[in-house]
């Protein structure tokens, strides 16, 4: 039999192995809800990024997988150690409004998780719909073809995947130069005119083009369009031009006002259409509301957010930072075929847009 002694040091120890067990599976289940997306949505500072989150083709995509990345559990400990800063602004309400990402993950351990880059792909048909602004809502339809990119040597959007590109920044932010190297082994930099010296340089990846791709906002024009493609809005003469006016309008209002002057909208069909007015009284009495939707999607003014505020670079403005004219070739390799100046022709990317007005318009693209 055992002594009291040893008995009692058996009860010490099985209390320890009791607590060290609780605690492990304590610090386990932390961890795994703070990895966990409905953990980041509880912050009201994250308002703007989980509406757009929710809705976007990443809404299945955790949080921590695009911003703490994938990798050693140790190191990813670490990561969120160093953020902890972050906690205290919460706190104590110090935080920066609007929120700027200060650390980019880089995309080998984020985007590249899921998307395997050495694939490309040929041309994209892209459909776009829109309303034009007249009294009639006109429906417009535009198509282009996406040069994606693809085939044995890369082409395209997705060229610059294939090859090496690092820029730099001034102090501004503003990208003044670049250093090219082609899969062929072409080497060159350009540099814009009458610019600053570049103070912080990137390698070029995913995210430089697509990075908004899980938190964009639209504008007013869009949302409006969104709607009336998904029968959200009545066909009522000028919707279109009106509740645009109106969500641009509000931007620059307190939120306290939105619900007074979103009720002008019925005032407008009530004196310029009362015919419309009477015959769709209860669904224009309804516009208000549906307002106030749109502008909580597109409007956070707690945290100092719209639709202008985080610059979406998949477009035009985030492809001209680079392809313009201004940018020259200063020195490159002997042999280099490298162009004299950056190119600016739209039809690298996209085929010129083909566009109908009306409904029952049929669009003929030709392929290449």
């Amino acid at each position: 039999m055992l002594g009291p002694e040893k008995w009692k040091i058996g009860v010490k120890a099985s209390i320890l192995l009791s607590l060290g067990l609780m605690f492990l599976i304590l610090a386990g289940s932390t961890w795994d809800y703070s990895n966990s997306s409905k953990f980041c949505a509880t912050c009201h500072t994250m308002e703007f990024v989980t509406s757009s989150y929710s809705t976007s083709p990443h809404a299945e995509v955790s949080c921590t997988s695009c911003h703490l990345g994938v990798g050693f559990a140790p190191v990813m400990l670490f990561k969120k150690a160093t953020e902890v800063n972050q906690v205290v602004k919460n706190v104590t309400g110090t935080y920066d409004k609007p929120i700027r990402i200060r650390n980019e993950i880089h995309v080998d351990k984020s985007c590249e998780r899921c998307h395997y880059t050495k694939v490309f792909y040929d041309q994209r048909l892209k459909v776009n719909h829109s309303f034009a602004l007249d009294e009639e809502n006109t429906p417009i339809k535009s198509v282009m073809l996406f040069n994606t990119g693809g085939g044995p040597k890369a082409w395209g959007i997705h060229w610059h995947v294939e090859n090496r590109i690092v820029y730099g920044k001034d102090g501004e932010g503003k990208i003044v130069h670049i250093e090219l190297e082609t899969a062929d082994g072409e080497q060159g930099i350009y540099t814009r005119l009458n610019s600053s010296q570049p103070v912080a340089f990137k390698q070029m990846d995913c995210v430089d083009c697509h990075n908004r791709v899980a938190h964009r906002i639209f504008n007013p024009e869009k949302v409006v369009d969104e709607y009336l493609s998904n029968e959200k809005l009545p066909p009522l003469p000028y919707i279109k031009r009106e509740l645009t006016g109106m969500l641009a309008e509000a931007k620059d209002q307190p939120p306290e006002i939105w619900g007074q002057e979103f009720t002008k909208i019925s005032d407008y069909y009530r004196q310029n259409y009362p015919q419309v007015y009477n015959e769709s009284k209860d669904v224009i009495n309804q516009l208000p509301q549906l307002l106030q939707e749109m502008a909580s999607q597109i409007l956070f003014p707690e945290m100092k957010v719209t639709w202008e505020t985080y610059r979406d670079s998949l477009s035009h403005e985030g492809c001209f930072k680079c392809h313009n004219t201004e940018f020259q070739l200063e020195t490159a390799k002997s042999s280099s075929g490298l162009p004299q100046a950056i190119r600016m022709d739209c039809q690298i990317c996209h085929s010129m847009p083909v566009t109908a007005k009306g409904e029952g318009q049929t669009i003929t693209i030709q392929l290449k």
